[in-house]
């Protein structure tokens, strides 16, 4: 038996020494492709060498083609790839743009002909396999098309950092394979997963994003571009087409952003030759201010406007850029509900804006409320209406119903610029279409026209509504309508005869199906015939345009321009009638001037002002603001007389949220407590009294009655009144905000 095994030993030990040797190495070595850098000035002339990024490399039998090992390049374009085998091989590495670092599904840069494109080292010829391998630094020059320059591997790197900054914004892998092609020739579009490259859009880094945020639009949302031909600085394309192409655009400049390009808000066309500067440039835009098609971008169809908007929602104060800072109010200070601006976006853009039909720029607004509500409206509401998009109910409503039209009077002017937008919710958004009712006084005979405009009378457009207007008669009955007859898409009913005297309505609305807000002026112009009375009123300027909701020993004056004010019979400030009684409310200078009396709103912002009289209505707006510092109006306050039995009558204004501790008291000694409290009233506290400690509402005052009915206090006897406010602004820090001081003087 020991012989046996000891025979057997030799023979396993033969075998061995019969087979071939194995090693394994390792390949190591760097990819880079050749750049060309720009700015928003043109092509700079500097061709930096970048790392080609997350790329396909595979280790190749340079004479066979066999694959001897496969791997990727790192973030920094590094390679390091172990290689099993054994004995010498012509050993050849390949870099392929293309990255299947996402998932299953792959990120390709290729020719027409769907071929990936490639670079390769040297051939290292009878390489023993038993010794590590470096390659050392591989550089993809550019190739050409005629005179036309690309580099397939920038296309790739465009396509990485698009996917990238989706997952980094709450995205998923991409659920298909995307492709980017080149040369293609006369100009970029995209289809389906593809990208097709223009020859001479070969390094515009811009374009070949933008129409990556094609690709994205179809395959992680849904796009309902209708396509066709588009260009900055036109207000009035399909608002569906803006939509894309505009979403298209912030897209790439978001995705700049996030690779850490400086000043990477722009868009940027260039010739793709050997040019520079700007004589190469073919068309820019800054999404920053919209330069140099500032003047004439806005609205809802400016893809333009929308790639700002877009632009404005994702950048923050600390993006890289030469405007330090942010100038809109959504500038990365807060976050919405947690997420930042680019992953609430994101939730917009993969939910409502996927599931929306024939959508446009409003569903991605609705989509920042429903199904969340990522908050903030105040914010986003001044992006959007920074960029003429009107996602906000305009100042005259409500008057979406005939019972609540807001008077108006016969005019050759066309009025201020309206909203066609309505929301149920509480909150105002999100919102869809609206009818706004108007009402004028006519006479049998009344020769009059009704009409639309876009906004200033803009032959752009500058919105994407379709107004239409019906015209109704006193007893309620429709006695005309119009949709297209106006400028544009306007409405316009021309000399029509009224057939009955009274107050007619003029419904103005939408019945299109993706055009159903927006912004419109209207006018009702007397053509001829009697008016219904001795002339309408016009009102031409409100002095002053702003006035303080609580005005010391007031109430404020506003006074009336215009004409035809002889015969005003009423004057109402949002809806409320002011007196004509002693002493009254308003006063009537003479025709062309009226005086009233500005009463406390039940609201701050834009108020409605209307005077009528037999003639017709006409109505204007005056903004009623908070007051800035904490004041205090003490009716009947010196040189007039108090009486005990009607009490201390006090209006309290400040900010709304403002706590204001209400003190009165007999002496005009000061009390000051340094860091705490500086009144000019109380005597060091000896005798100061606190009356109440009102939160101020939204409406920016409340109004208080102190009951001094019992208290005896003998005629002739002095109270001061003065606030110390903790304010909202203030984050309700120490020291108190101190009002100004009201006195008066007990009668009996």
């Amino acid at each position: 038996m020991k012989l046996l095994r000891t025979t057997a030993a030799l023979v396993a030990s033969a075998l061995c020494l019969a087979a071939p040797a194995s090693a394994d190495f390792t390949v190591t070595g760097k990819f880079q492709y050749v750049d060309r850098d720009f700015t928003f000035s043109g092509v700079t002339g500097s061709e930096p060498s970048l790392p080609i990024r997350l790329a396909k490399v595979q280790v190749l039998n340079a004479s066979t083609s066999q694959v001897l090992a496969s791997g990727a390049t790192d973030e920094s374009g590094n390679i390091s790839i172990f290689v099993p085998g054994s004995g010498t091989k012509n050993v050849l590495v390949r870099c392929y743009a293309e990255s299947n670092a996402f998932g299953s599904k792959s990120l390709r840069a290729t020719n027409t002909s769907n071929v990936t494109y490639s670079t390769s080292s040297s051939t290292f010829t009878g390489w023993s396999q038993t010794t590590d391998l470096d390659i050392g630094t591989v550089t993809a020059q550019k190739i050409f098309s005629g005179s036309l320059q690309a580099n397939p591997f920038n296309m790739l790197d465009q396509m990485v950092w698009g996917i990238q900054y989706i997952k980094a914004s709450g995205g998923s892998n991409p659920p298909q394979s995307l492709r980017m092609q080149w040369p293609g020739g006369s100009g970029s579009y995209a289809s389906g997963t593809l990208a097709n490259m223009a020859t001479d859009d070969g390094y515009d880094d811009v374009v070949q994003l933008h129409e990556l945020g094609h690709v994205v639009h179809n395959v992680y949302s849904d796009s309902d571009s209708p396509g066709g031909s588009h260009s900055f600085g036109q207000s009035d394309q399909d608002p569906r087409l803006s939509l894309g192409e505009g979403w298209a655009s912030g897209f790439a400049g978001a995705v700049r952003s996030f690779a850490g390009v400086h000043d990477a808000g722009f868009y940027m066309d260039f010739d793709g030759d050997s040019s520079t500067g700007s004589s190469g440039i073919q068309l820019r835009m800054r999404y920053e201010n919209g330069f140099p098609y500032a003047g004439t971008t806005g609205g809802e169809a400016d893809e333009g406007a929308v790639h700002c908007a877009v632009w404005d929602l994702l950048d923050t104060a600390s993006t890289s850029d030469n405007t330090p800072g942010d100038d809109d109010a959504v500038d990365g200070s807060f976050t919405f509900n947690g997420l930042t601006a680019d992953e609430a976006h994101w939730q917009a853009f993969t939910g409502p804006v996927d599931s929306a039909s024939n959508l446009t720029i409003r569903d991605l607004w609705n989509g920042l409320f429903v199904p969340v509500n990522h908050g903030h409206q105040d914010e986003l509401d001044a992006l959007f209406d920074g960029w003429g998009m009107a996602f906000h109910e305009d100042a005259l409503e409500p008057n979406n119903t005939a019972a609540t039209a807001t008077a108006i009077g016969m005019s050759p002017n066309f009025g201020p610029t309206r909203t066609l937008y309505y929301s149920s919710s509480p909150t105002g958004a999100p919102g869809g279409g609206d009818s706004d009712y108007y009402s004028f006084s006519a006479g049998v005979g009344t020769v009059f026209s009704v009409e639309t405009r876009y906004p200033g009378g803009n032959g752009d457009a500058e919105t994407y509504c379709d107004p239409r207007i019906e015209v109704r008669r006193p007893n309620g009955s429709l006695f005309a309508s119009d949709n297209d007859s106006g400028d544009g898409r306007n409405a316009l009913l021309a000399n029509l005869t009224a057939d009955a005297a009274g107050l007619w309505t003029v419904r103005v609305f939408s019945n299109h199906s993706y055009r159903k807000t927006g912004s419109y002026e209207l006018r009702v112009e007397h053509e001829g015939g009697p008016t219904g009375g001795g002339g309408a009123p016009n009102i031409a300027s409100v002095s002053p345009s702003a006035i303080q909701q609580v005005i010391v020993d007031g109430p404020g004056i506003v006074t009336l321009t215009g004409s035809g004010f002889t015969g005003v019979t009423s004057v109402s400030v949002a809806g409320q009638l002011l007196s004509s009684a002693f002493p009254p409310e308003f006063s009537i200078v003479d025709d062309g001037t009226l005086t009233l009396s500005m009463p406390l709103t039940d609201g701050l912002g834009l108020t409605a002002i209307a005077v009528t009289s037999p003639g017709g209505t006409d109505a204007a707006l005056i903004t009623v603001q908070a007051n800035p510092t904490p004041t205090v109006e003490l009716r009947n306050s010196d040189p007039s007389f108090l009486f005990q039995a009607l009490g201390l009558e006090l209006v309290v204004g400040g900010g709304p949220g403002d706590i204001a501790f209400v003190c009165a008291s007999p002496d005009l000694s000061p009390t000051v407590v340094p860091g705490i409290i500086d009144l000019g009233i109380g005597a060091g506290y000896t005798s100061l009294f606190i009356l109440a400690t009102p939160v101020i509402p939204a409406k920016g005052y409340t109004e208080l009655t102190i009951p001094m009915a019992g208290l005896g206090l003998p005629a002739g006897f002095g109270i001061h009144v003065q606030l110390a406010t903790l304010t909202g602004a203030s984050g309700f820090s120490l020291p108190a905000t101190s009002s100004n001081v009201q006195s008066g003087t007990i009668l009996f």
